[in-house]
């Protein structure tokens, strides 16, 4: 559920349109919370990124926002680093769930925000089975109201449109280098990584470009035919400035430019490997059979309000995908222990999963459920079989989701004690408050670092957990 939306606007020697921009950006929120029956629910910020303009655009600016909203922050970057440089800037300030970009002489229009929020919002539709581009079905009801018809499946991103003759008005094809009129999932964004800081690809815009085509190469962009941004950005282009290059064996396809090489080619080709690697474990196809196999899990085996969350188990295959552990520990079984063994089975053969539960008869169960789902049932034990045999090991990745809050309060030291210096405890259900205290309590004691995880995994019960490293 979208719960809050940033805004990033860089901004550089502007001052004549500045306050333009900021006013259209507030008053296409206002707009929305005054419209949507969702306004007085969603938290909305703007991040201004000052990229050392040497004209009056900081003091424009920063007079505009103090006499009229308290939703916008100003950051400031000491030297100029270019605009791919100030959104990644922006975006580390950044707290949505959804977020907007908006580039210097550009201008949000009244329904701007609006038209995003309903083609993103969509709780509990399932993950699309298909990447790159959507078109979606709109109609003009009456002046800044549209119907949109979104589909029965989640959408990662959305792109509007912008009126012919102020910029490009393509919106599928990767020339198009215009932010403003995209609106992209946070998680979306955070796994490409952000904008590429190479200084070739600062000419033209092609930090964008490249985004673009990453974003549909491992996401899926709605595409709403609707004017909602106004740029006075033109897209300048040389001829073959951009290519499709197929590379690899997996043929990868990666933005170069003909006036790219050396180091900076070869910075391109590893970010687009990368990004190609973290994408194999958990690609979009992966995502939705997973769902699935979710939703019969919670609707003939478990109650959704006793299982692991959807958002959690999501954030658990992204967070082990990064971290490559090689010894989990998974108490509490049940649908995580599929999670984690699905990642065991499409990592390494030397990655070992323990499957801890401290009810005989439920541990059964996963098994029975792993089975059916040709998943290895190896190493699924019962509480009394880790203390006993495992408990002298040590884990770098543990999910405590096992018993009730008073057991699991009781033997959380212990759990802590068979962590790595180098792992994660992932705690879940902190919620409640009683249980808070004590994982506050006991984390302090053992001097962890503890990391809220409540934006990745809040559902609709209120559920969240945390994060314990030693780093």
């Amino acid at each position: 559920m979208t719960l809050s939306f940033s805004v990033i606007v860089p901004v550089y020697n502007c001052q004549e349109s500045v306050v333009r921009t900021l006013q259209s950006i507030e008053q296409s929120i206002q707009y929305f919370c005054q419209t949507s029956p969702l306004g007085a629910e969603v938290m909305a910020e703007v991040i201004v990124v000052n990229d050392a303009s040497s004209d009056r655009t900081l003091e424009v600016a920063t007079q505009w926002i103090q006499t009229n909203s308290q939703r916008f922050v100003v950051v400031n970057h000491q030297t100029s680093l270019g605009l791919a440089v100030a959104r990644n800037t922006g975006f580390k300030y950044a707290k949505g769930e959804l977020i907007f970009f908006c580039d210097p002489n550009s201008f949000f229009s009244l329904p701007h925000v609006s038209a995003c929020l309903l083609c993103l919002h969509q709780p509990n539709q399932p993950p699309a089975q298909h990447l790159g581009e959507v078109t979606l079905d709109v109609k003009l009801m009456q002046e800044n109201q549209y119907q949109i018809v979104v589909p029965p499946y989640a959408l990662d991103a959305v792109q509007t449109g912008i009126p012919t003759g102020k910029a490009s008005a393509s919106v599928t094809s990767l020339e198009n280098h215009n932010l403003s009129n995209l609106c992209v999932k946070r998680e979306c964004h955070e796994f490409l990584e952000g904008f590429l800081d190479l200084p070739p690809l600062h000419e033209n815009g092609q930090e964008v470009s490249a985004y673009h085509h990453w974003l549909r190469q491992f996401f899926l962009v709605g595409n709403l035919a609707v004017e909602t941004v106004e740029s006075a950005q033109t897209v300048s282009r040389s001829p073959g400035m951009i290519e499709l290059v197929q590379t690899g064996q997996n043929a990868v396809a990666i933005p170069k430019s003909v006036a790219i090489e050396g180091s900076n080619a070869r910075a391109i080709e590893a970010h687009s490997q990368r990004l190609l690697q973290k994408a194999i474990v958990f690609n979009k196809h992966e995502q939705a059979r997973l769902f699935k196999i979710y939703r019969t899990y919670v609707s003939t085996i478990s109650l959704e309000d006793h299982a692991v969350s959807w958002e959690a188990a999501r954030y658990l295959l992204q967070a082990v995908q990064e971290a490559k552990p090689k010894r989990i520990l998974d108490l509490g079984s049940g649908y995580s222990s599929l999670i984690f063994r699905t990642y065991q089975a499409k990592s390494a053969p030397e990655i070992t999963v323990v499957s801890v539960d401290d009810d005989a008869e439920w541990l059964g169960k996963t098994k029975n459920f792993l089975q059916a789902n040709d998943i290895s049932t190896d190493h699924c034990i019962t509480w009394e079989e880790f203390l006993n045999a495992y408990a002298h090991q040590s884990y770098d990745f543990i999910l405590y989701d096992m018993g009730n809050m008073y057991t699991r309060a009781e033997n959380l030291t212990k759990i802590v004690d068979v962590m790595e210096l180098t792992g994660s405890l992932i705690i879940d259900d902190v919620h409640f408050s009683f249980y808070a205290m004590v994982v506050f309590e006991v984390i302090g004691n053992y001097r962890l670092r503890l990391q809220s995880l409540k934006r990745e995994t809040l559902d609709k019960y209120g559920r969240y957990a945390v994060k314990a490293t030693y780093t």
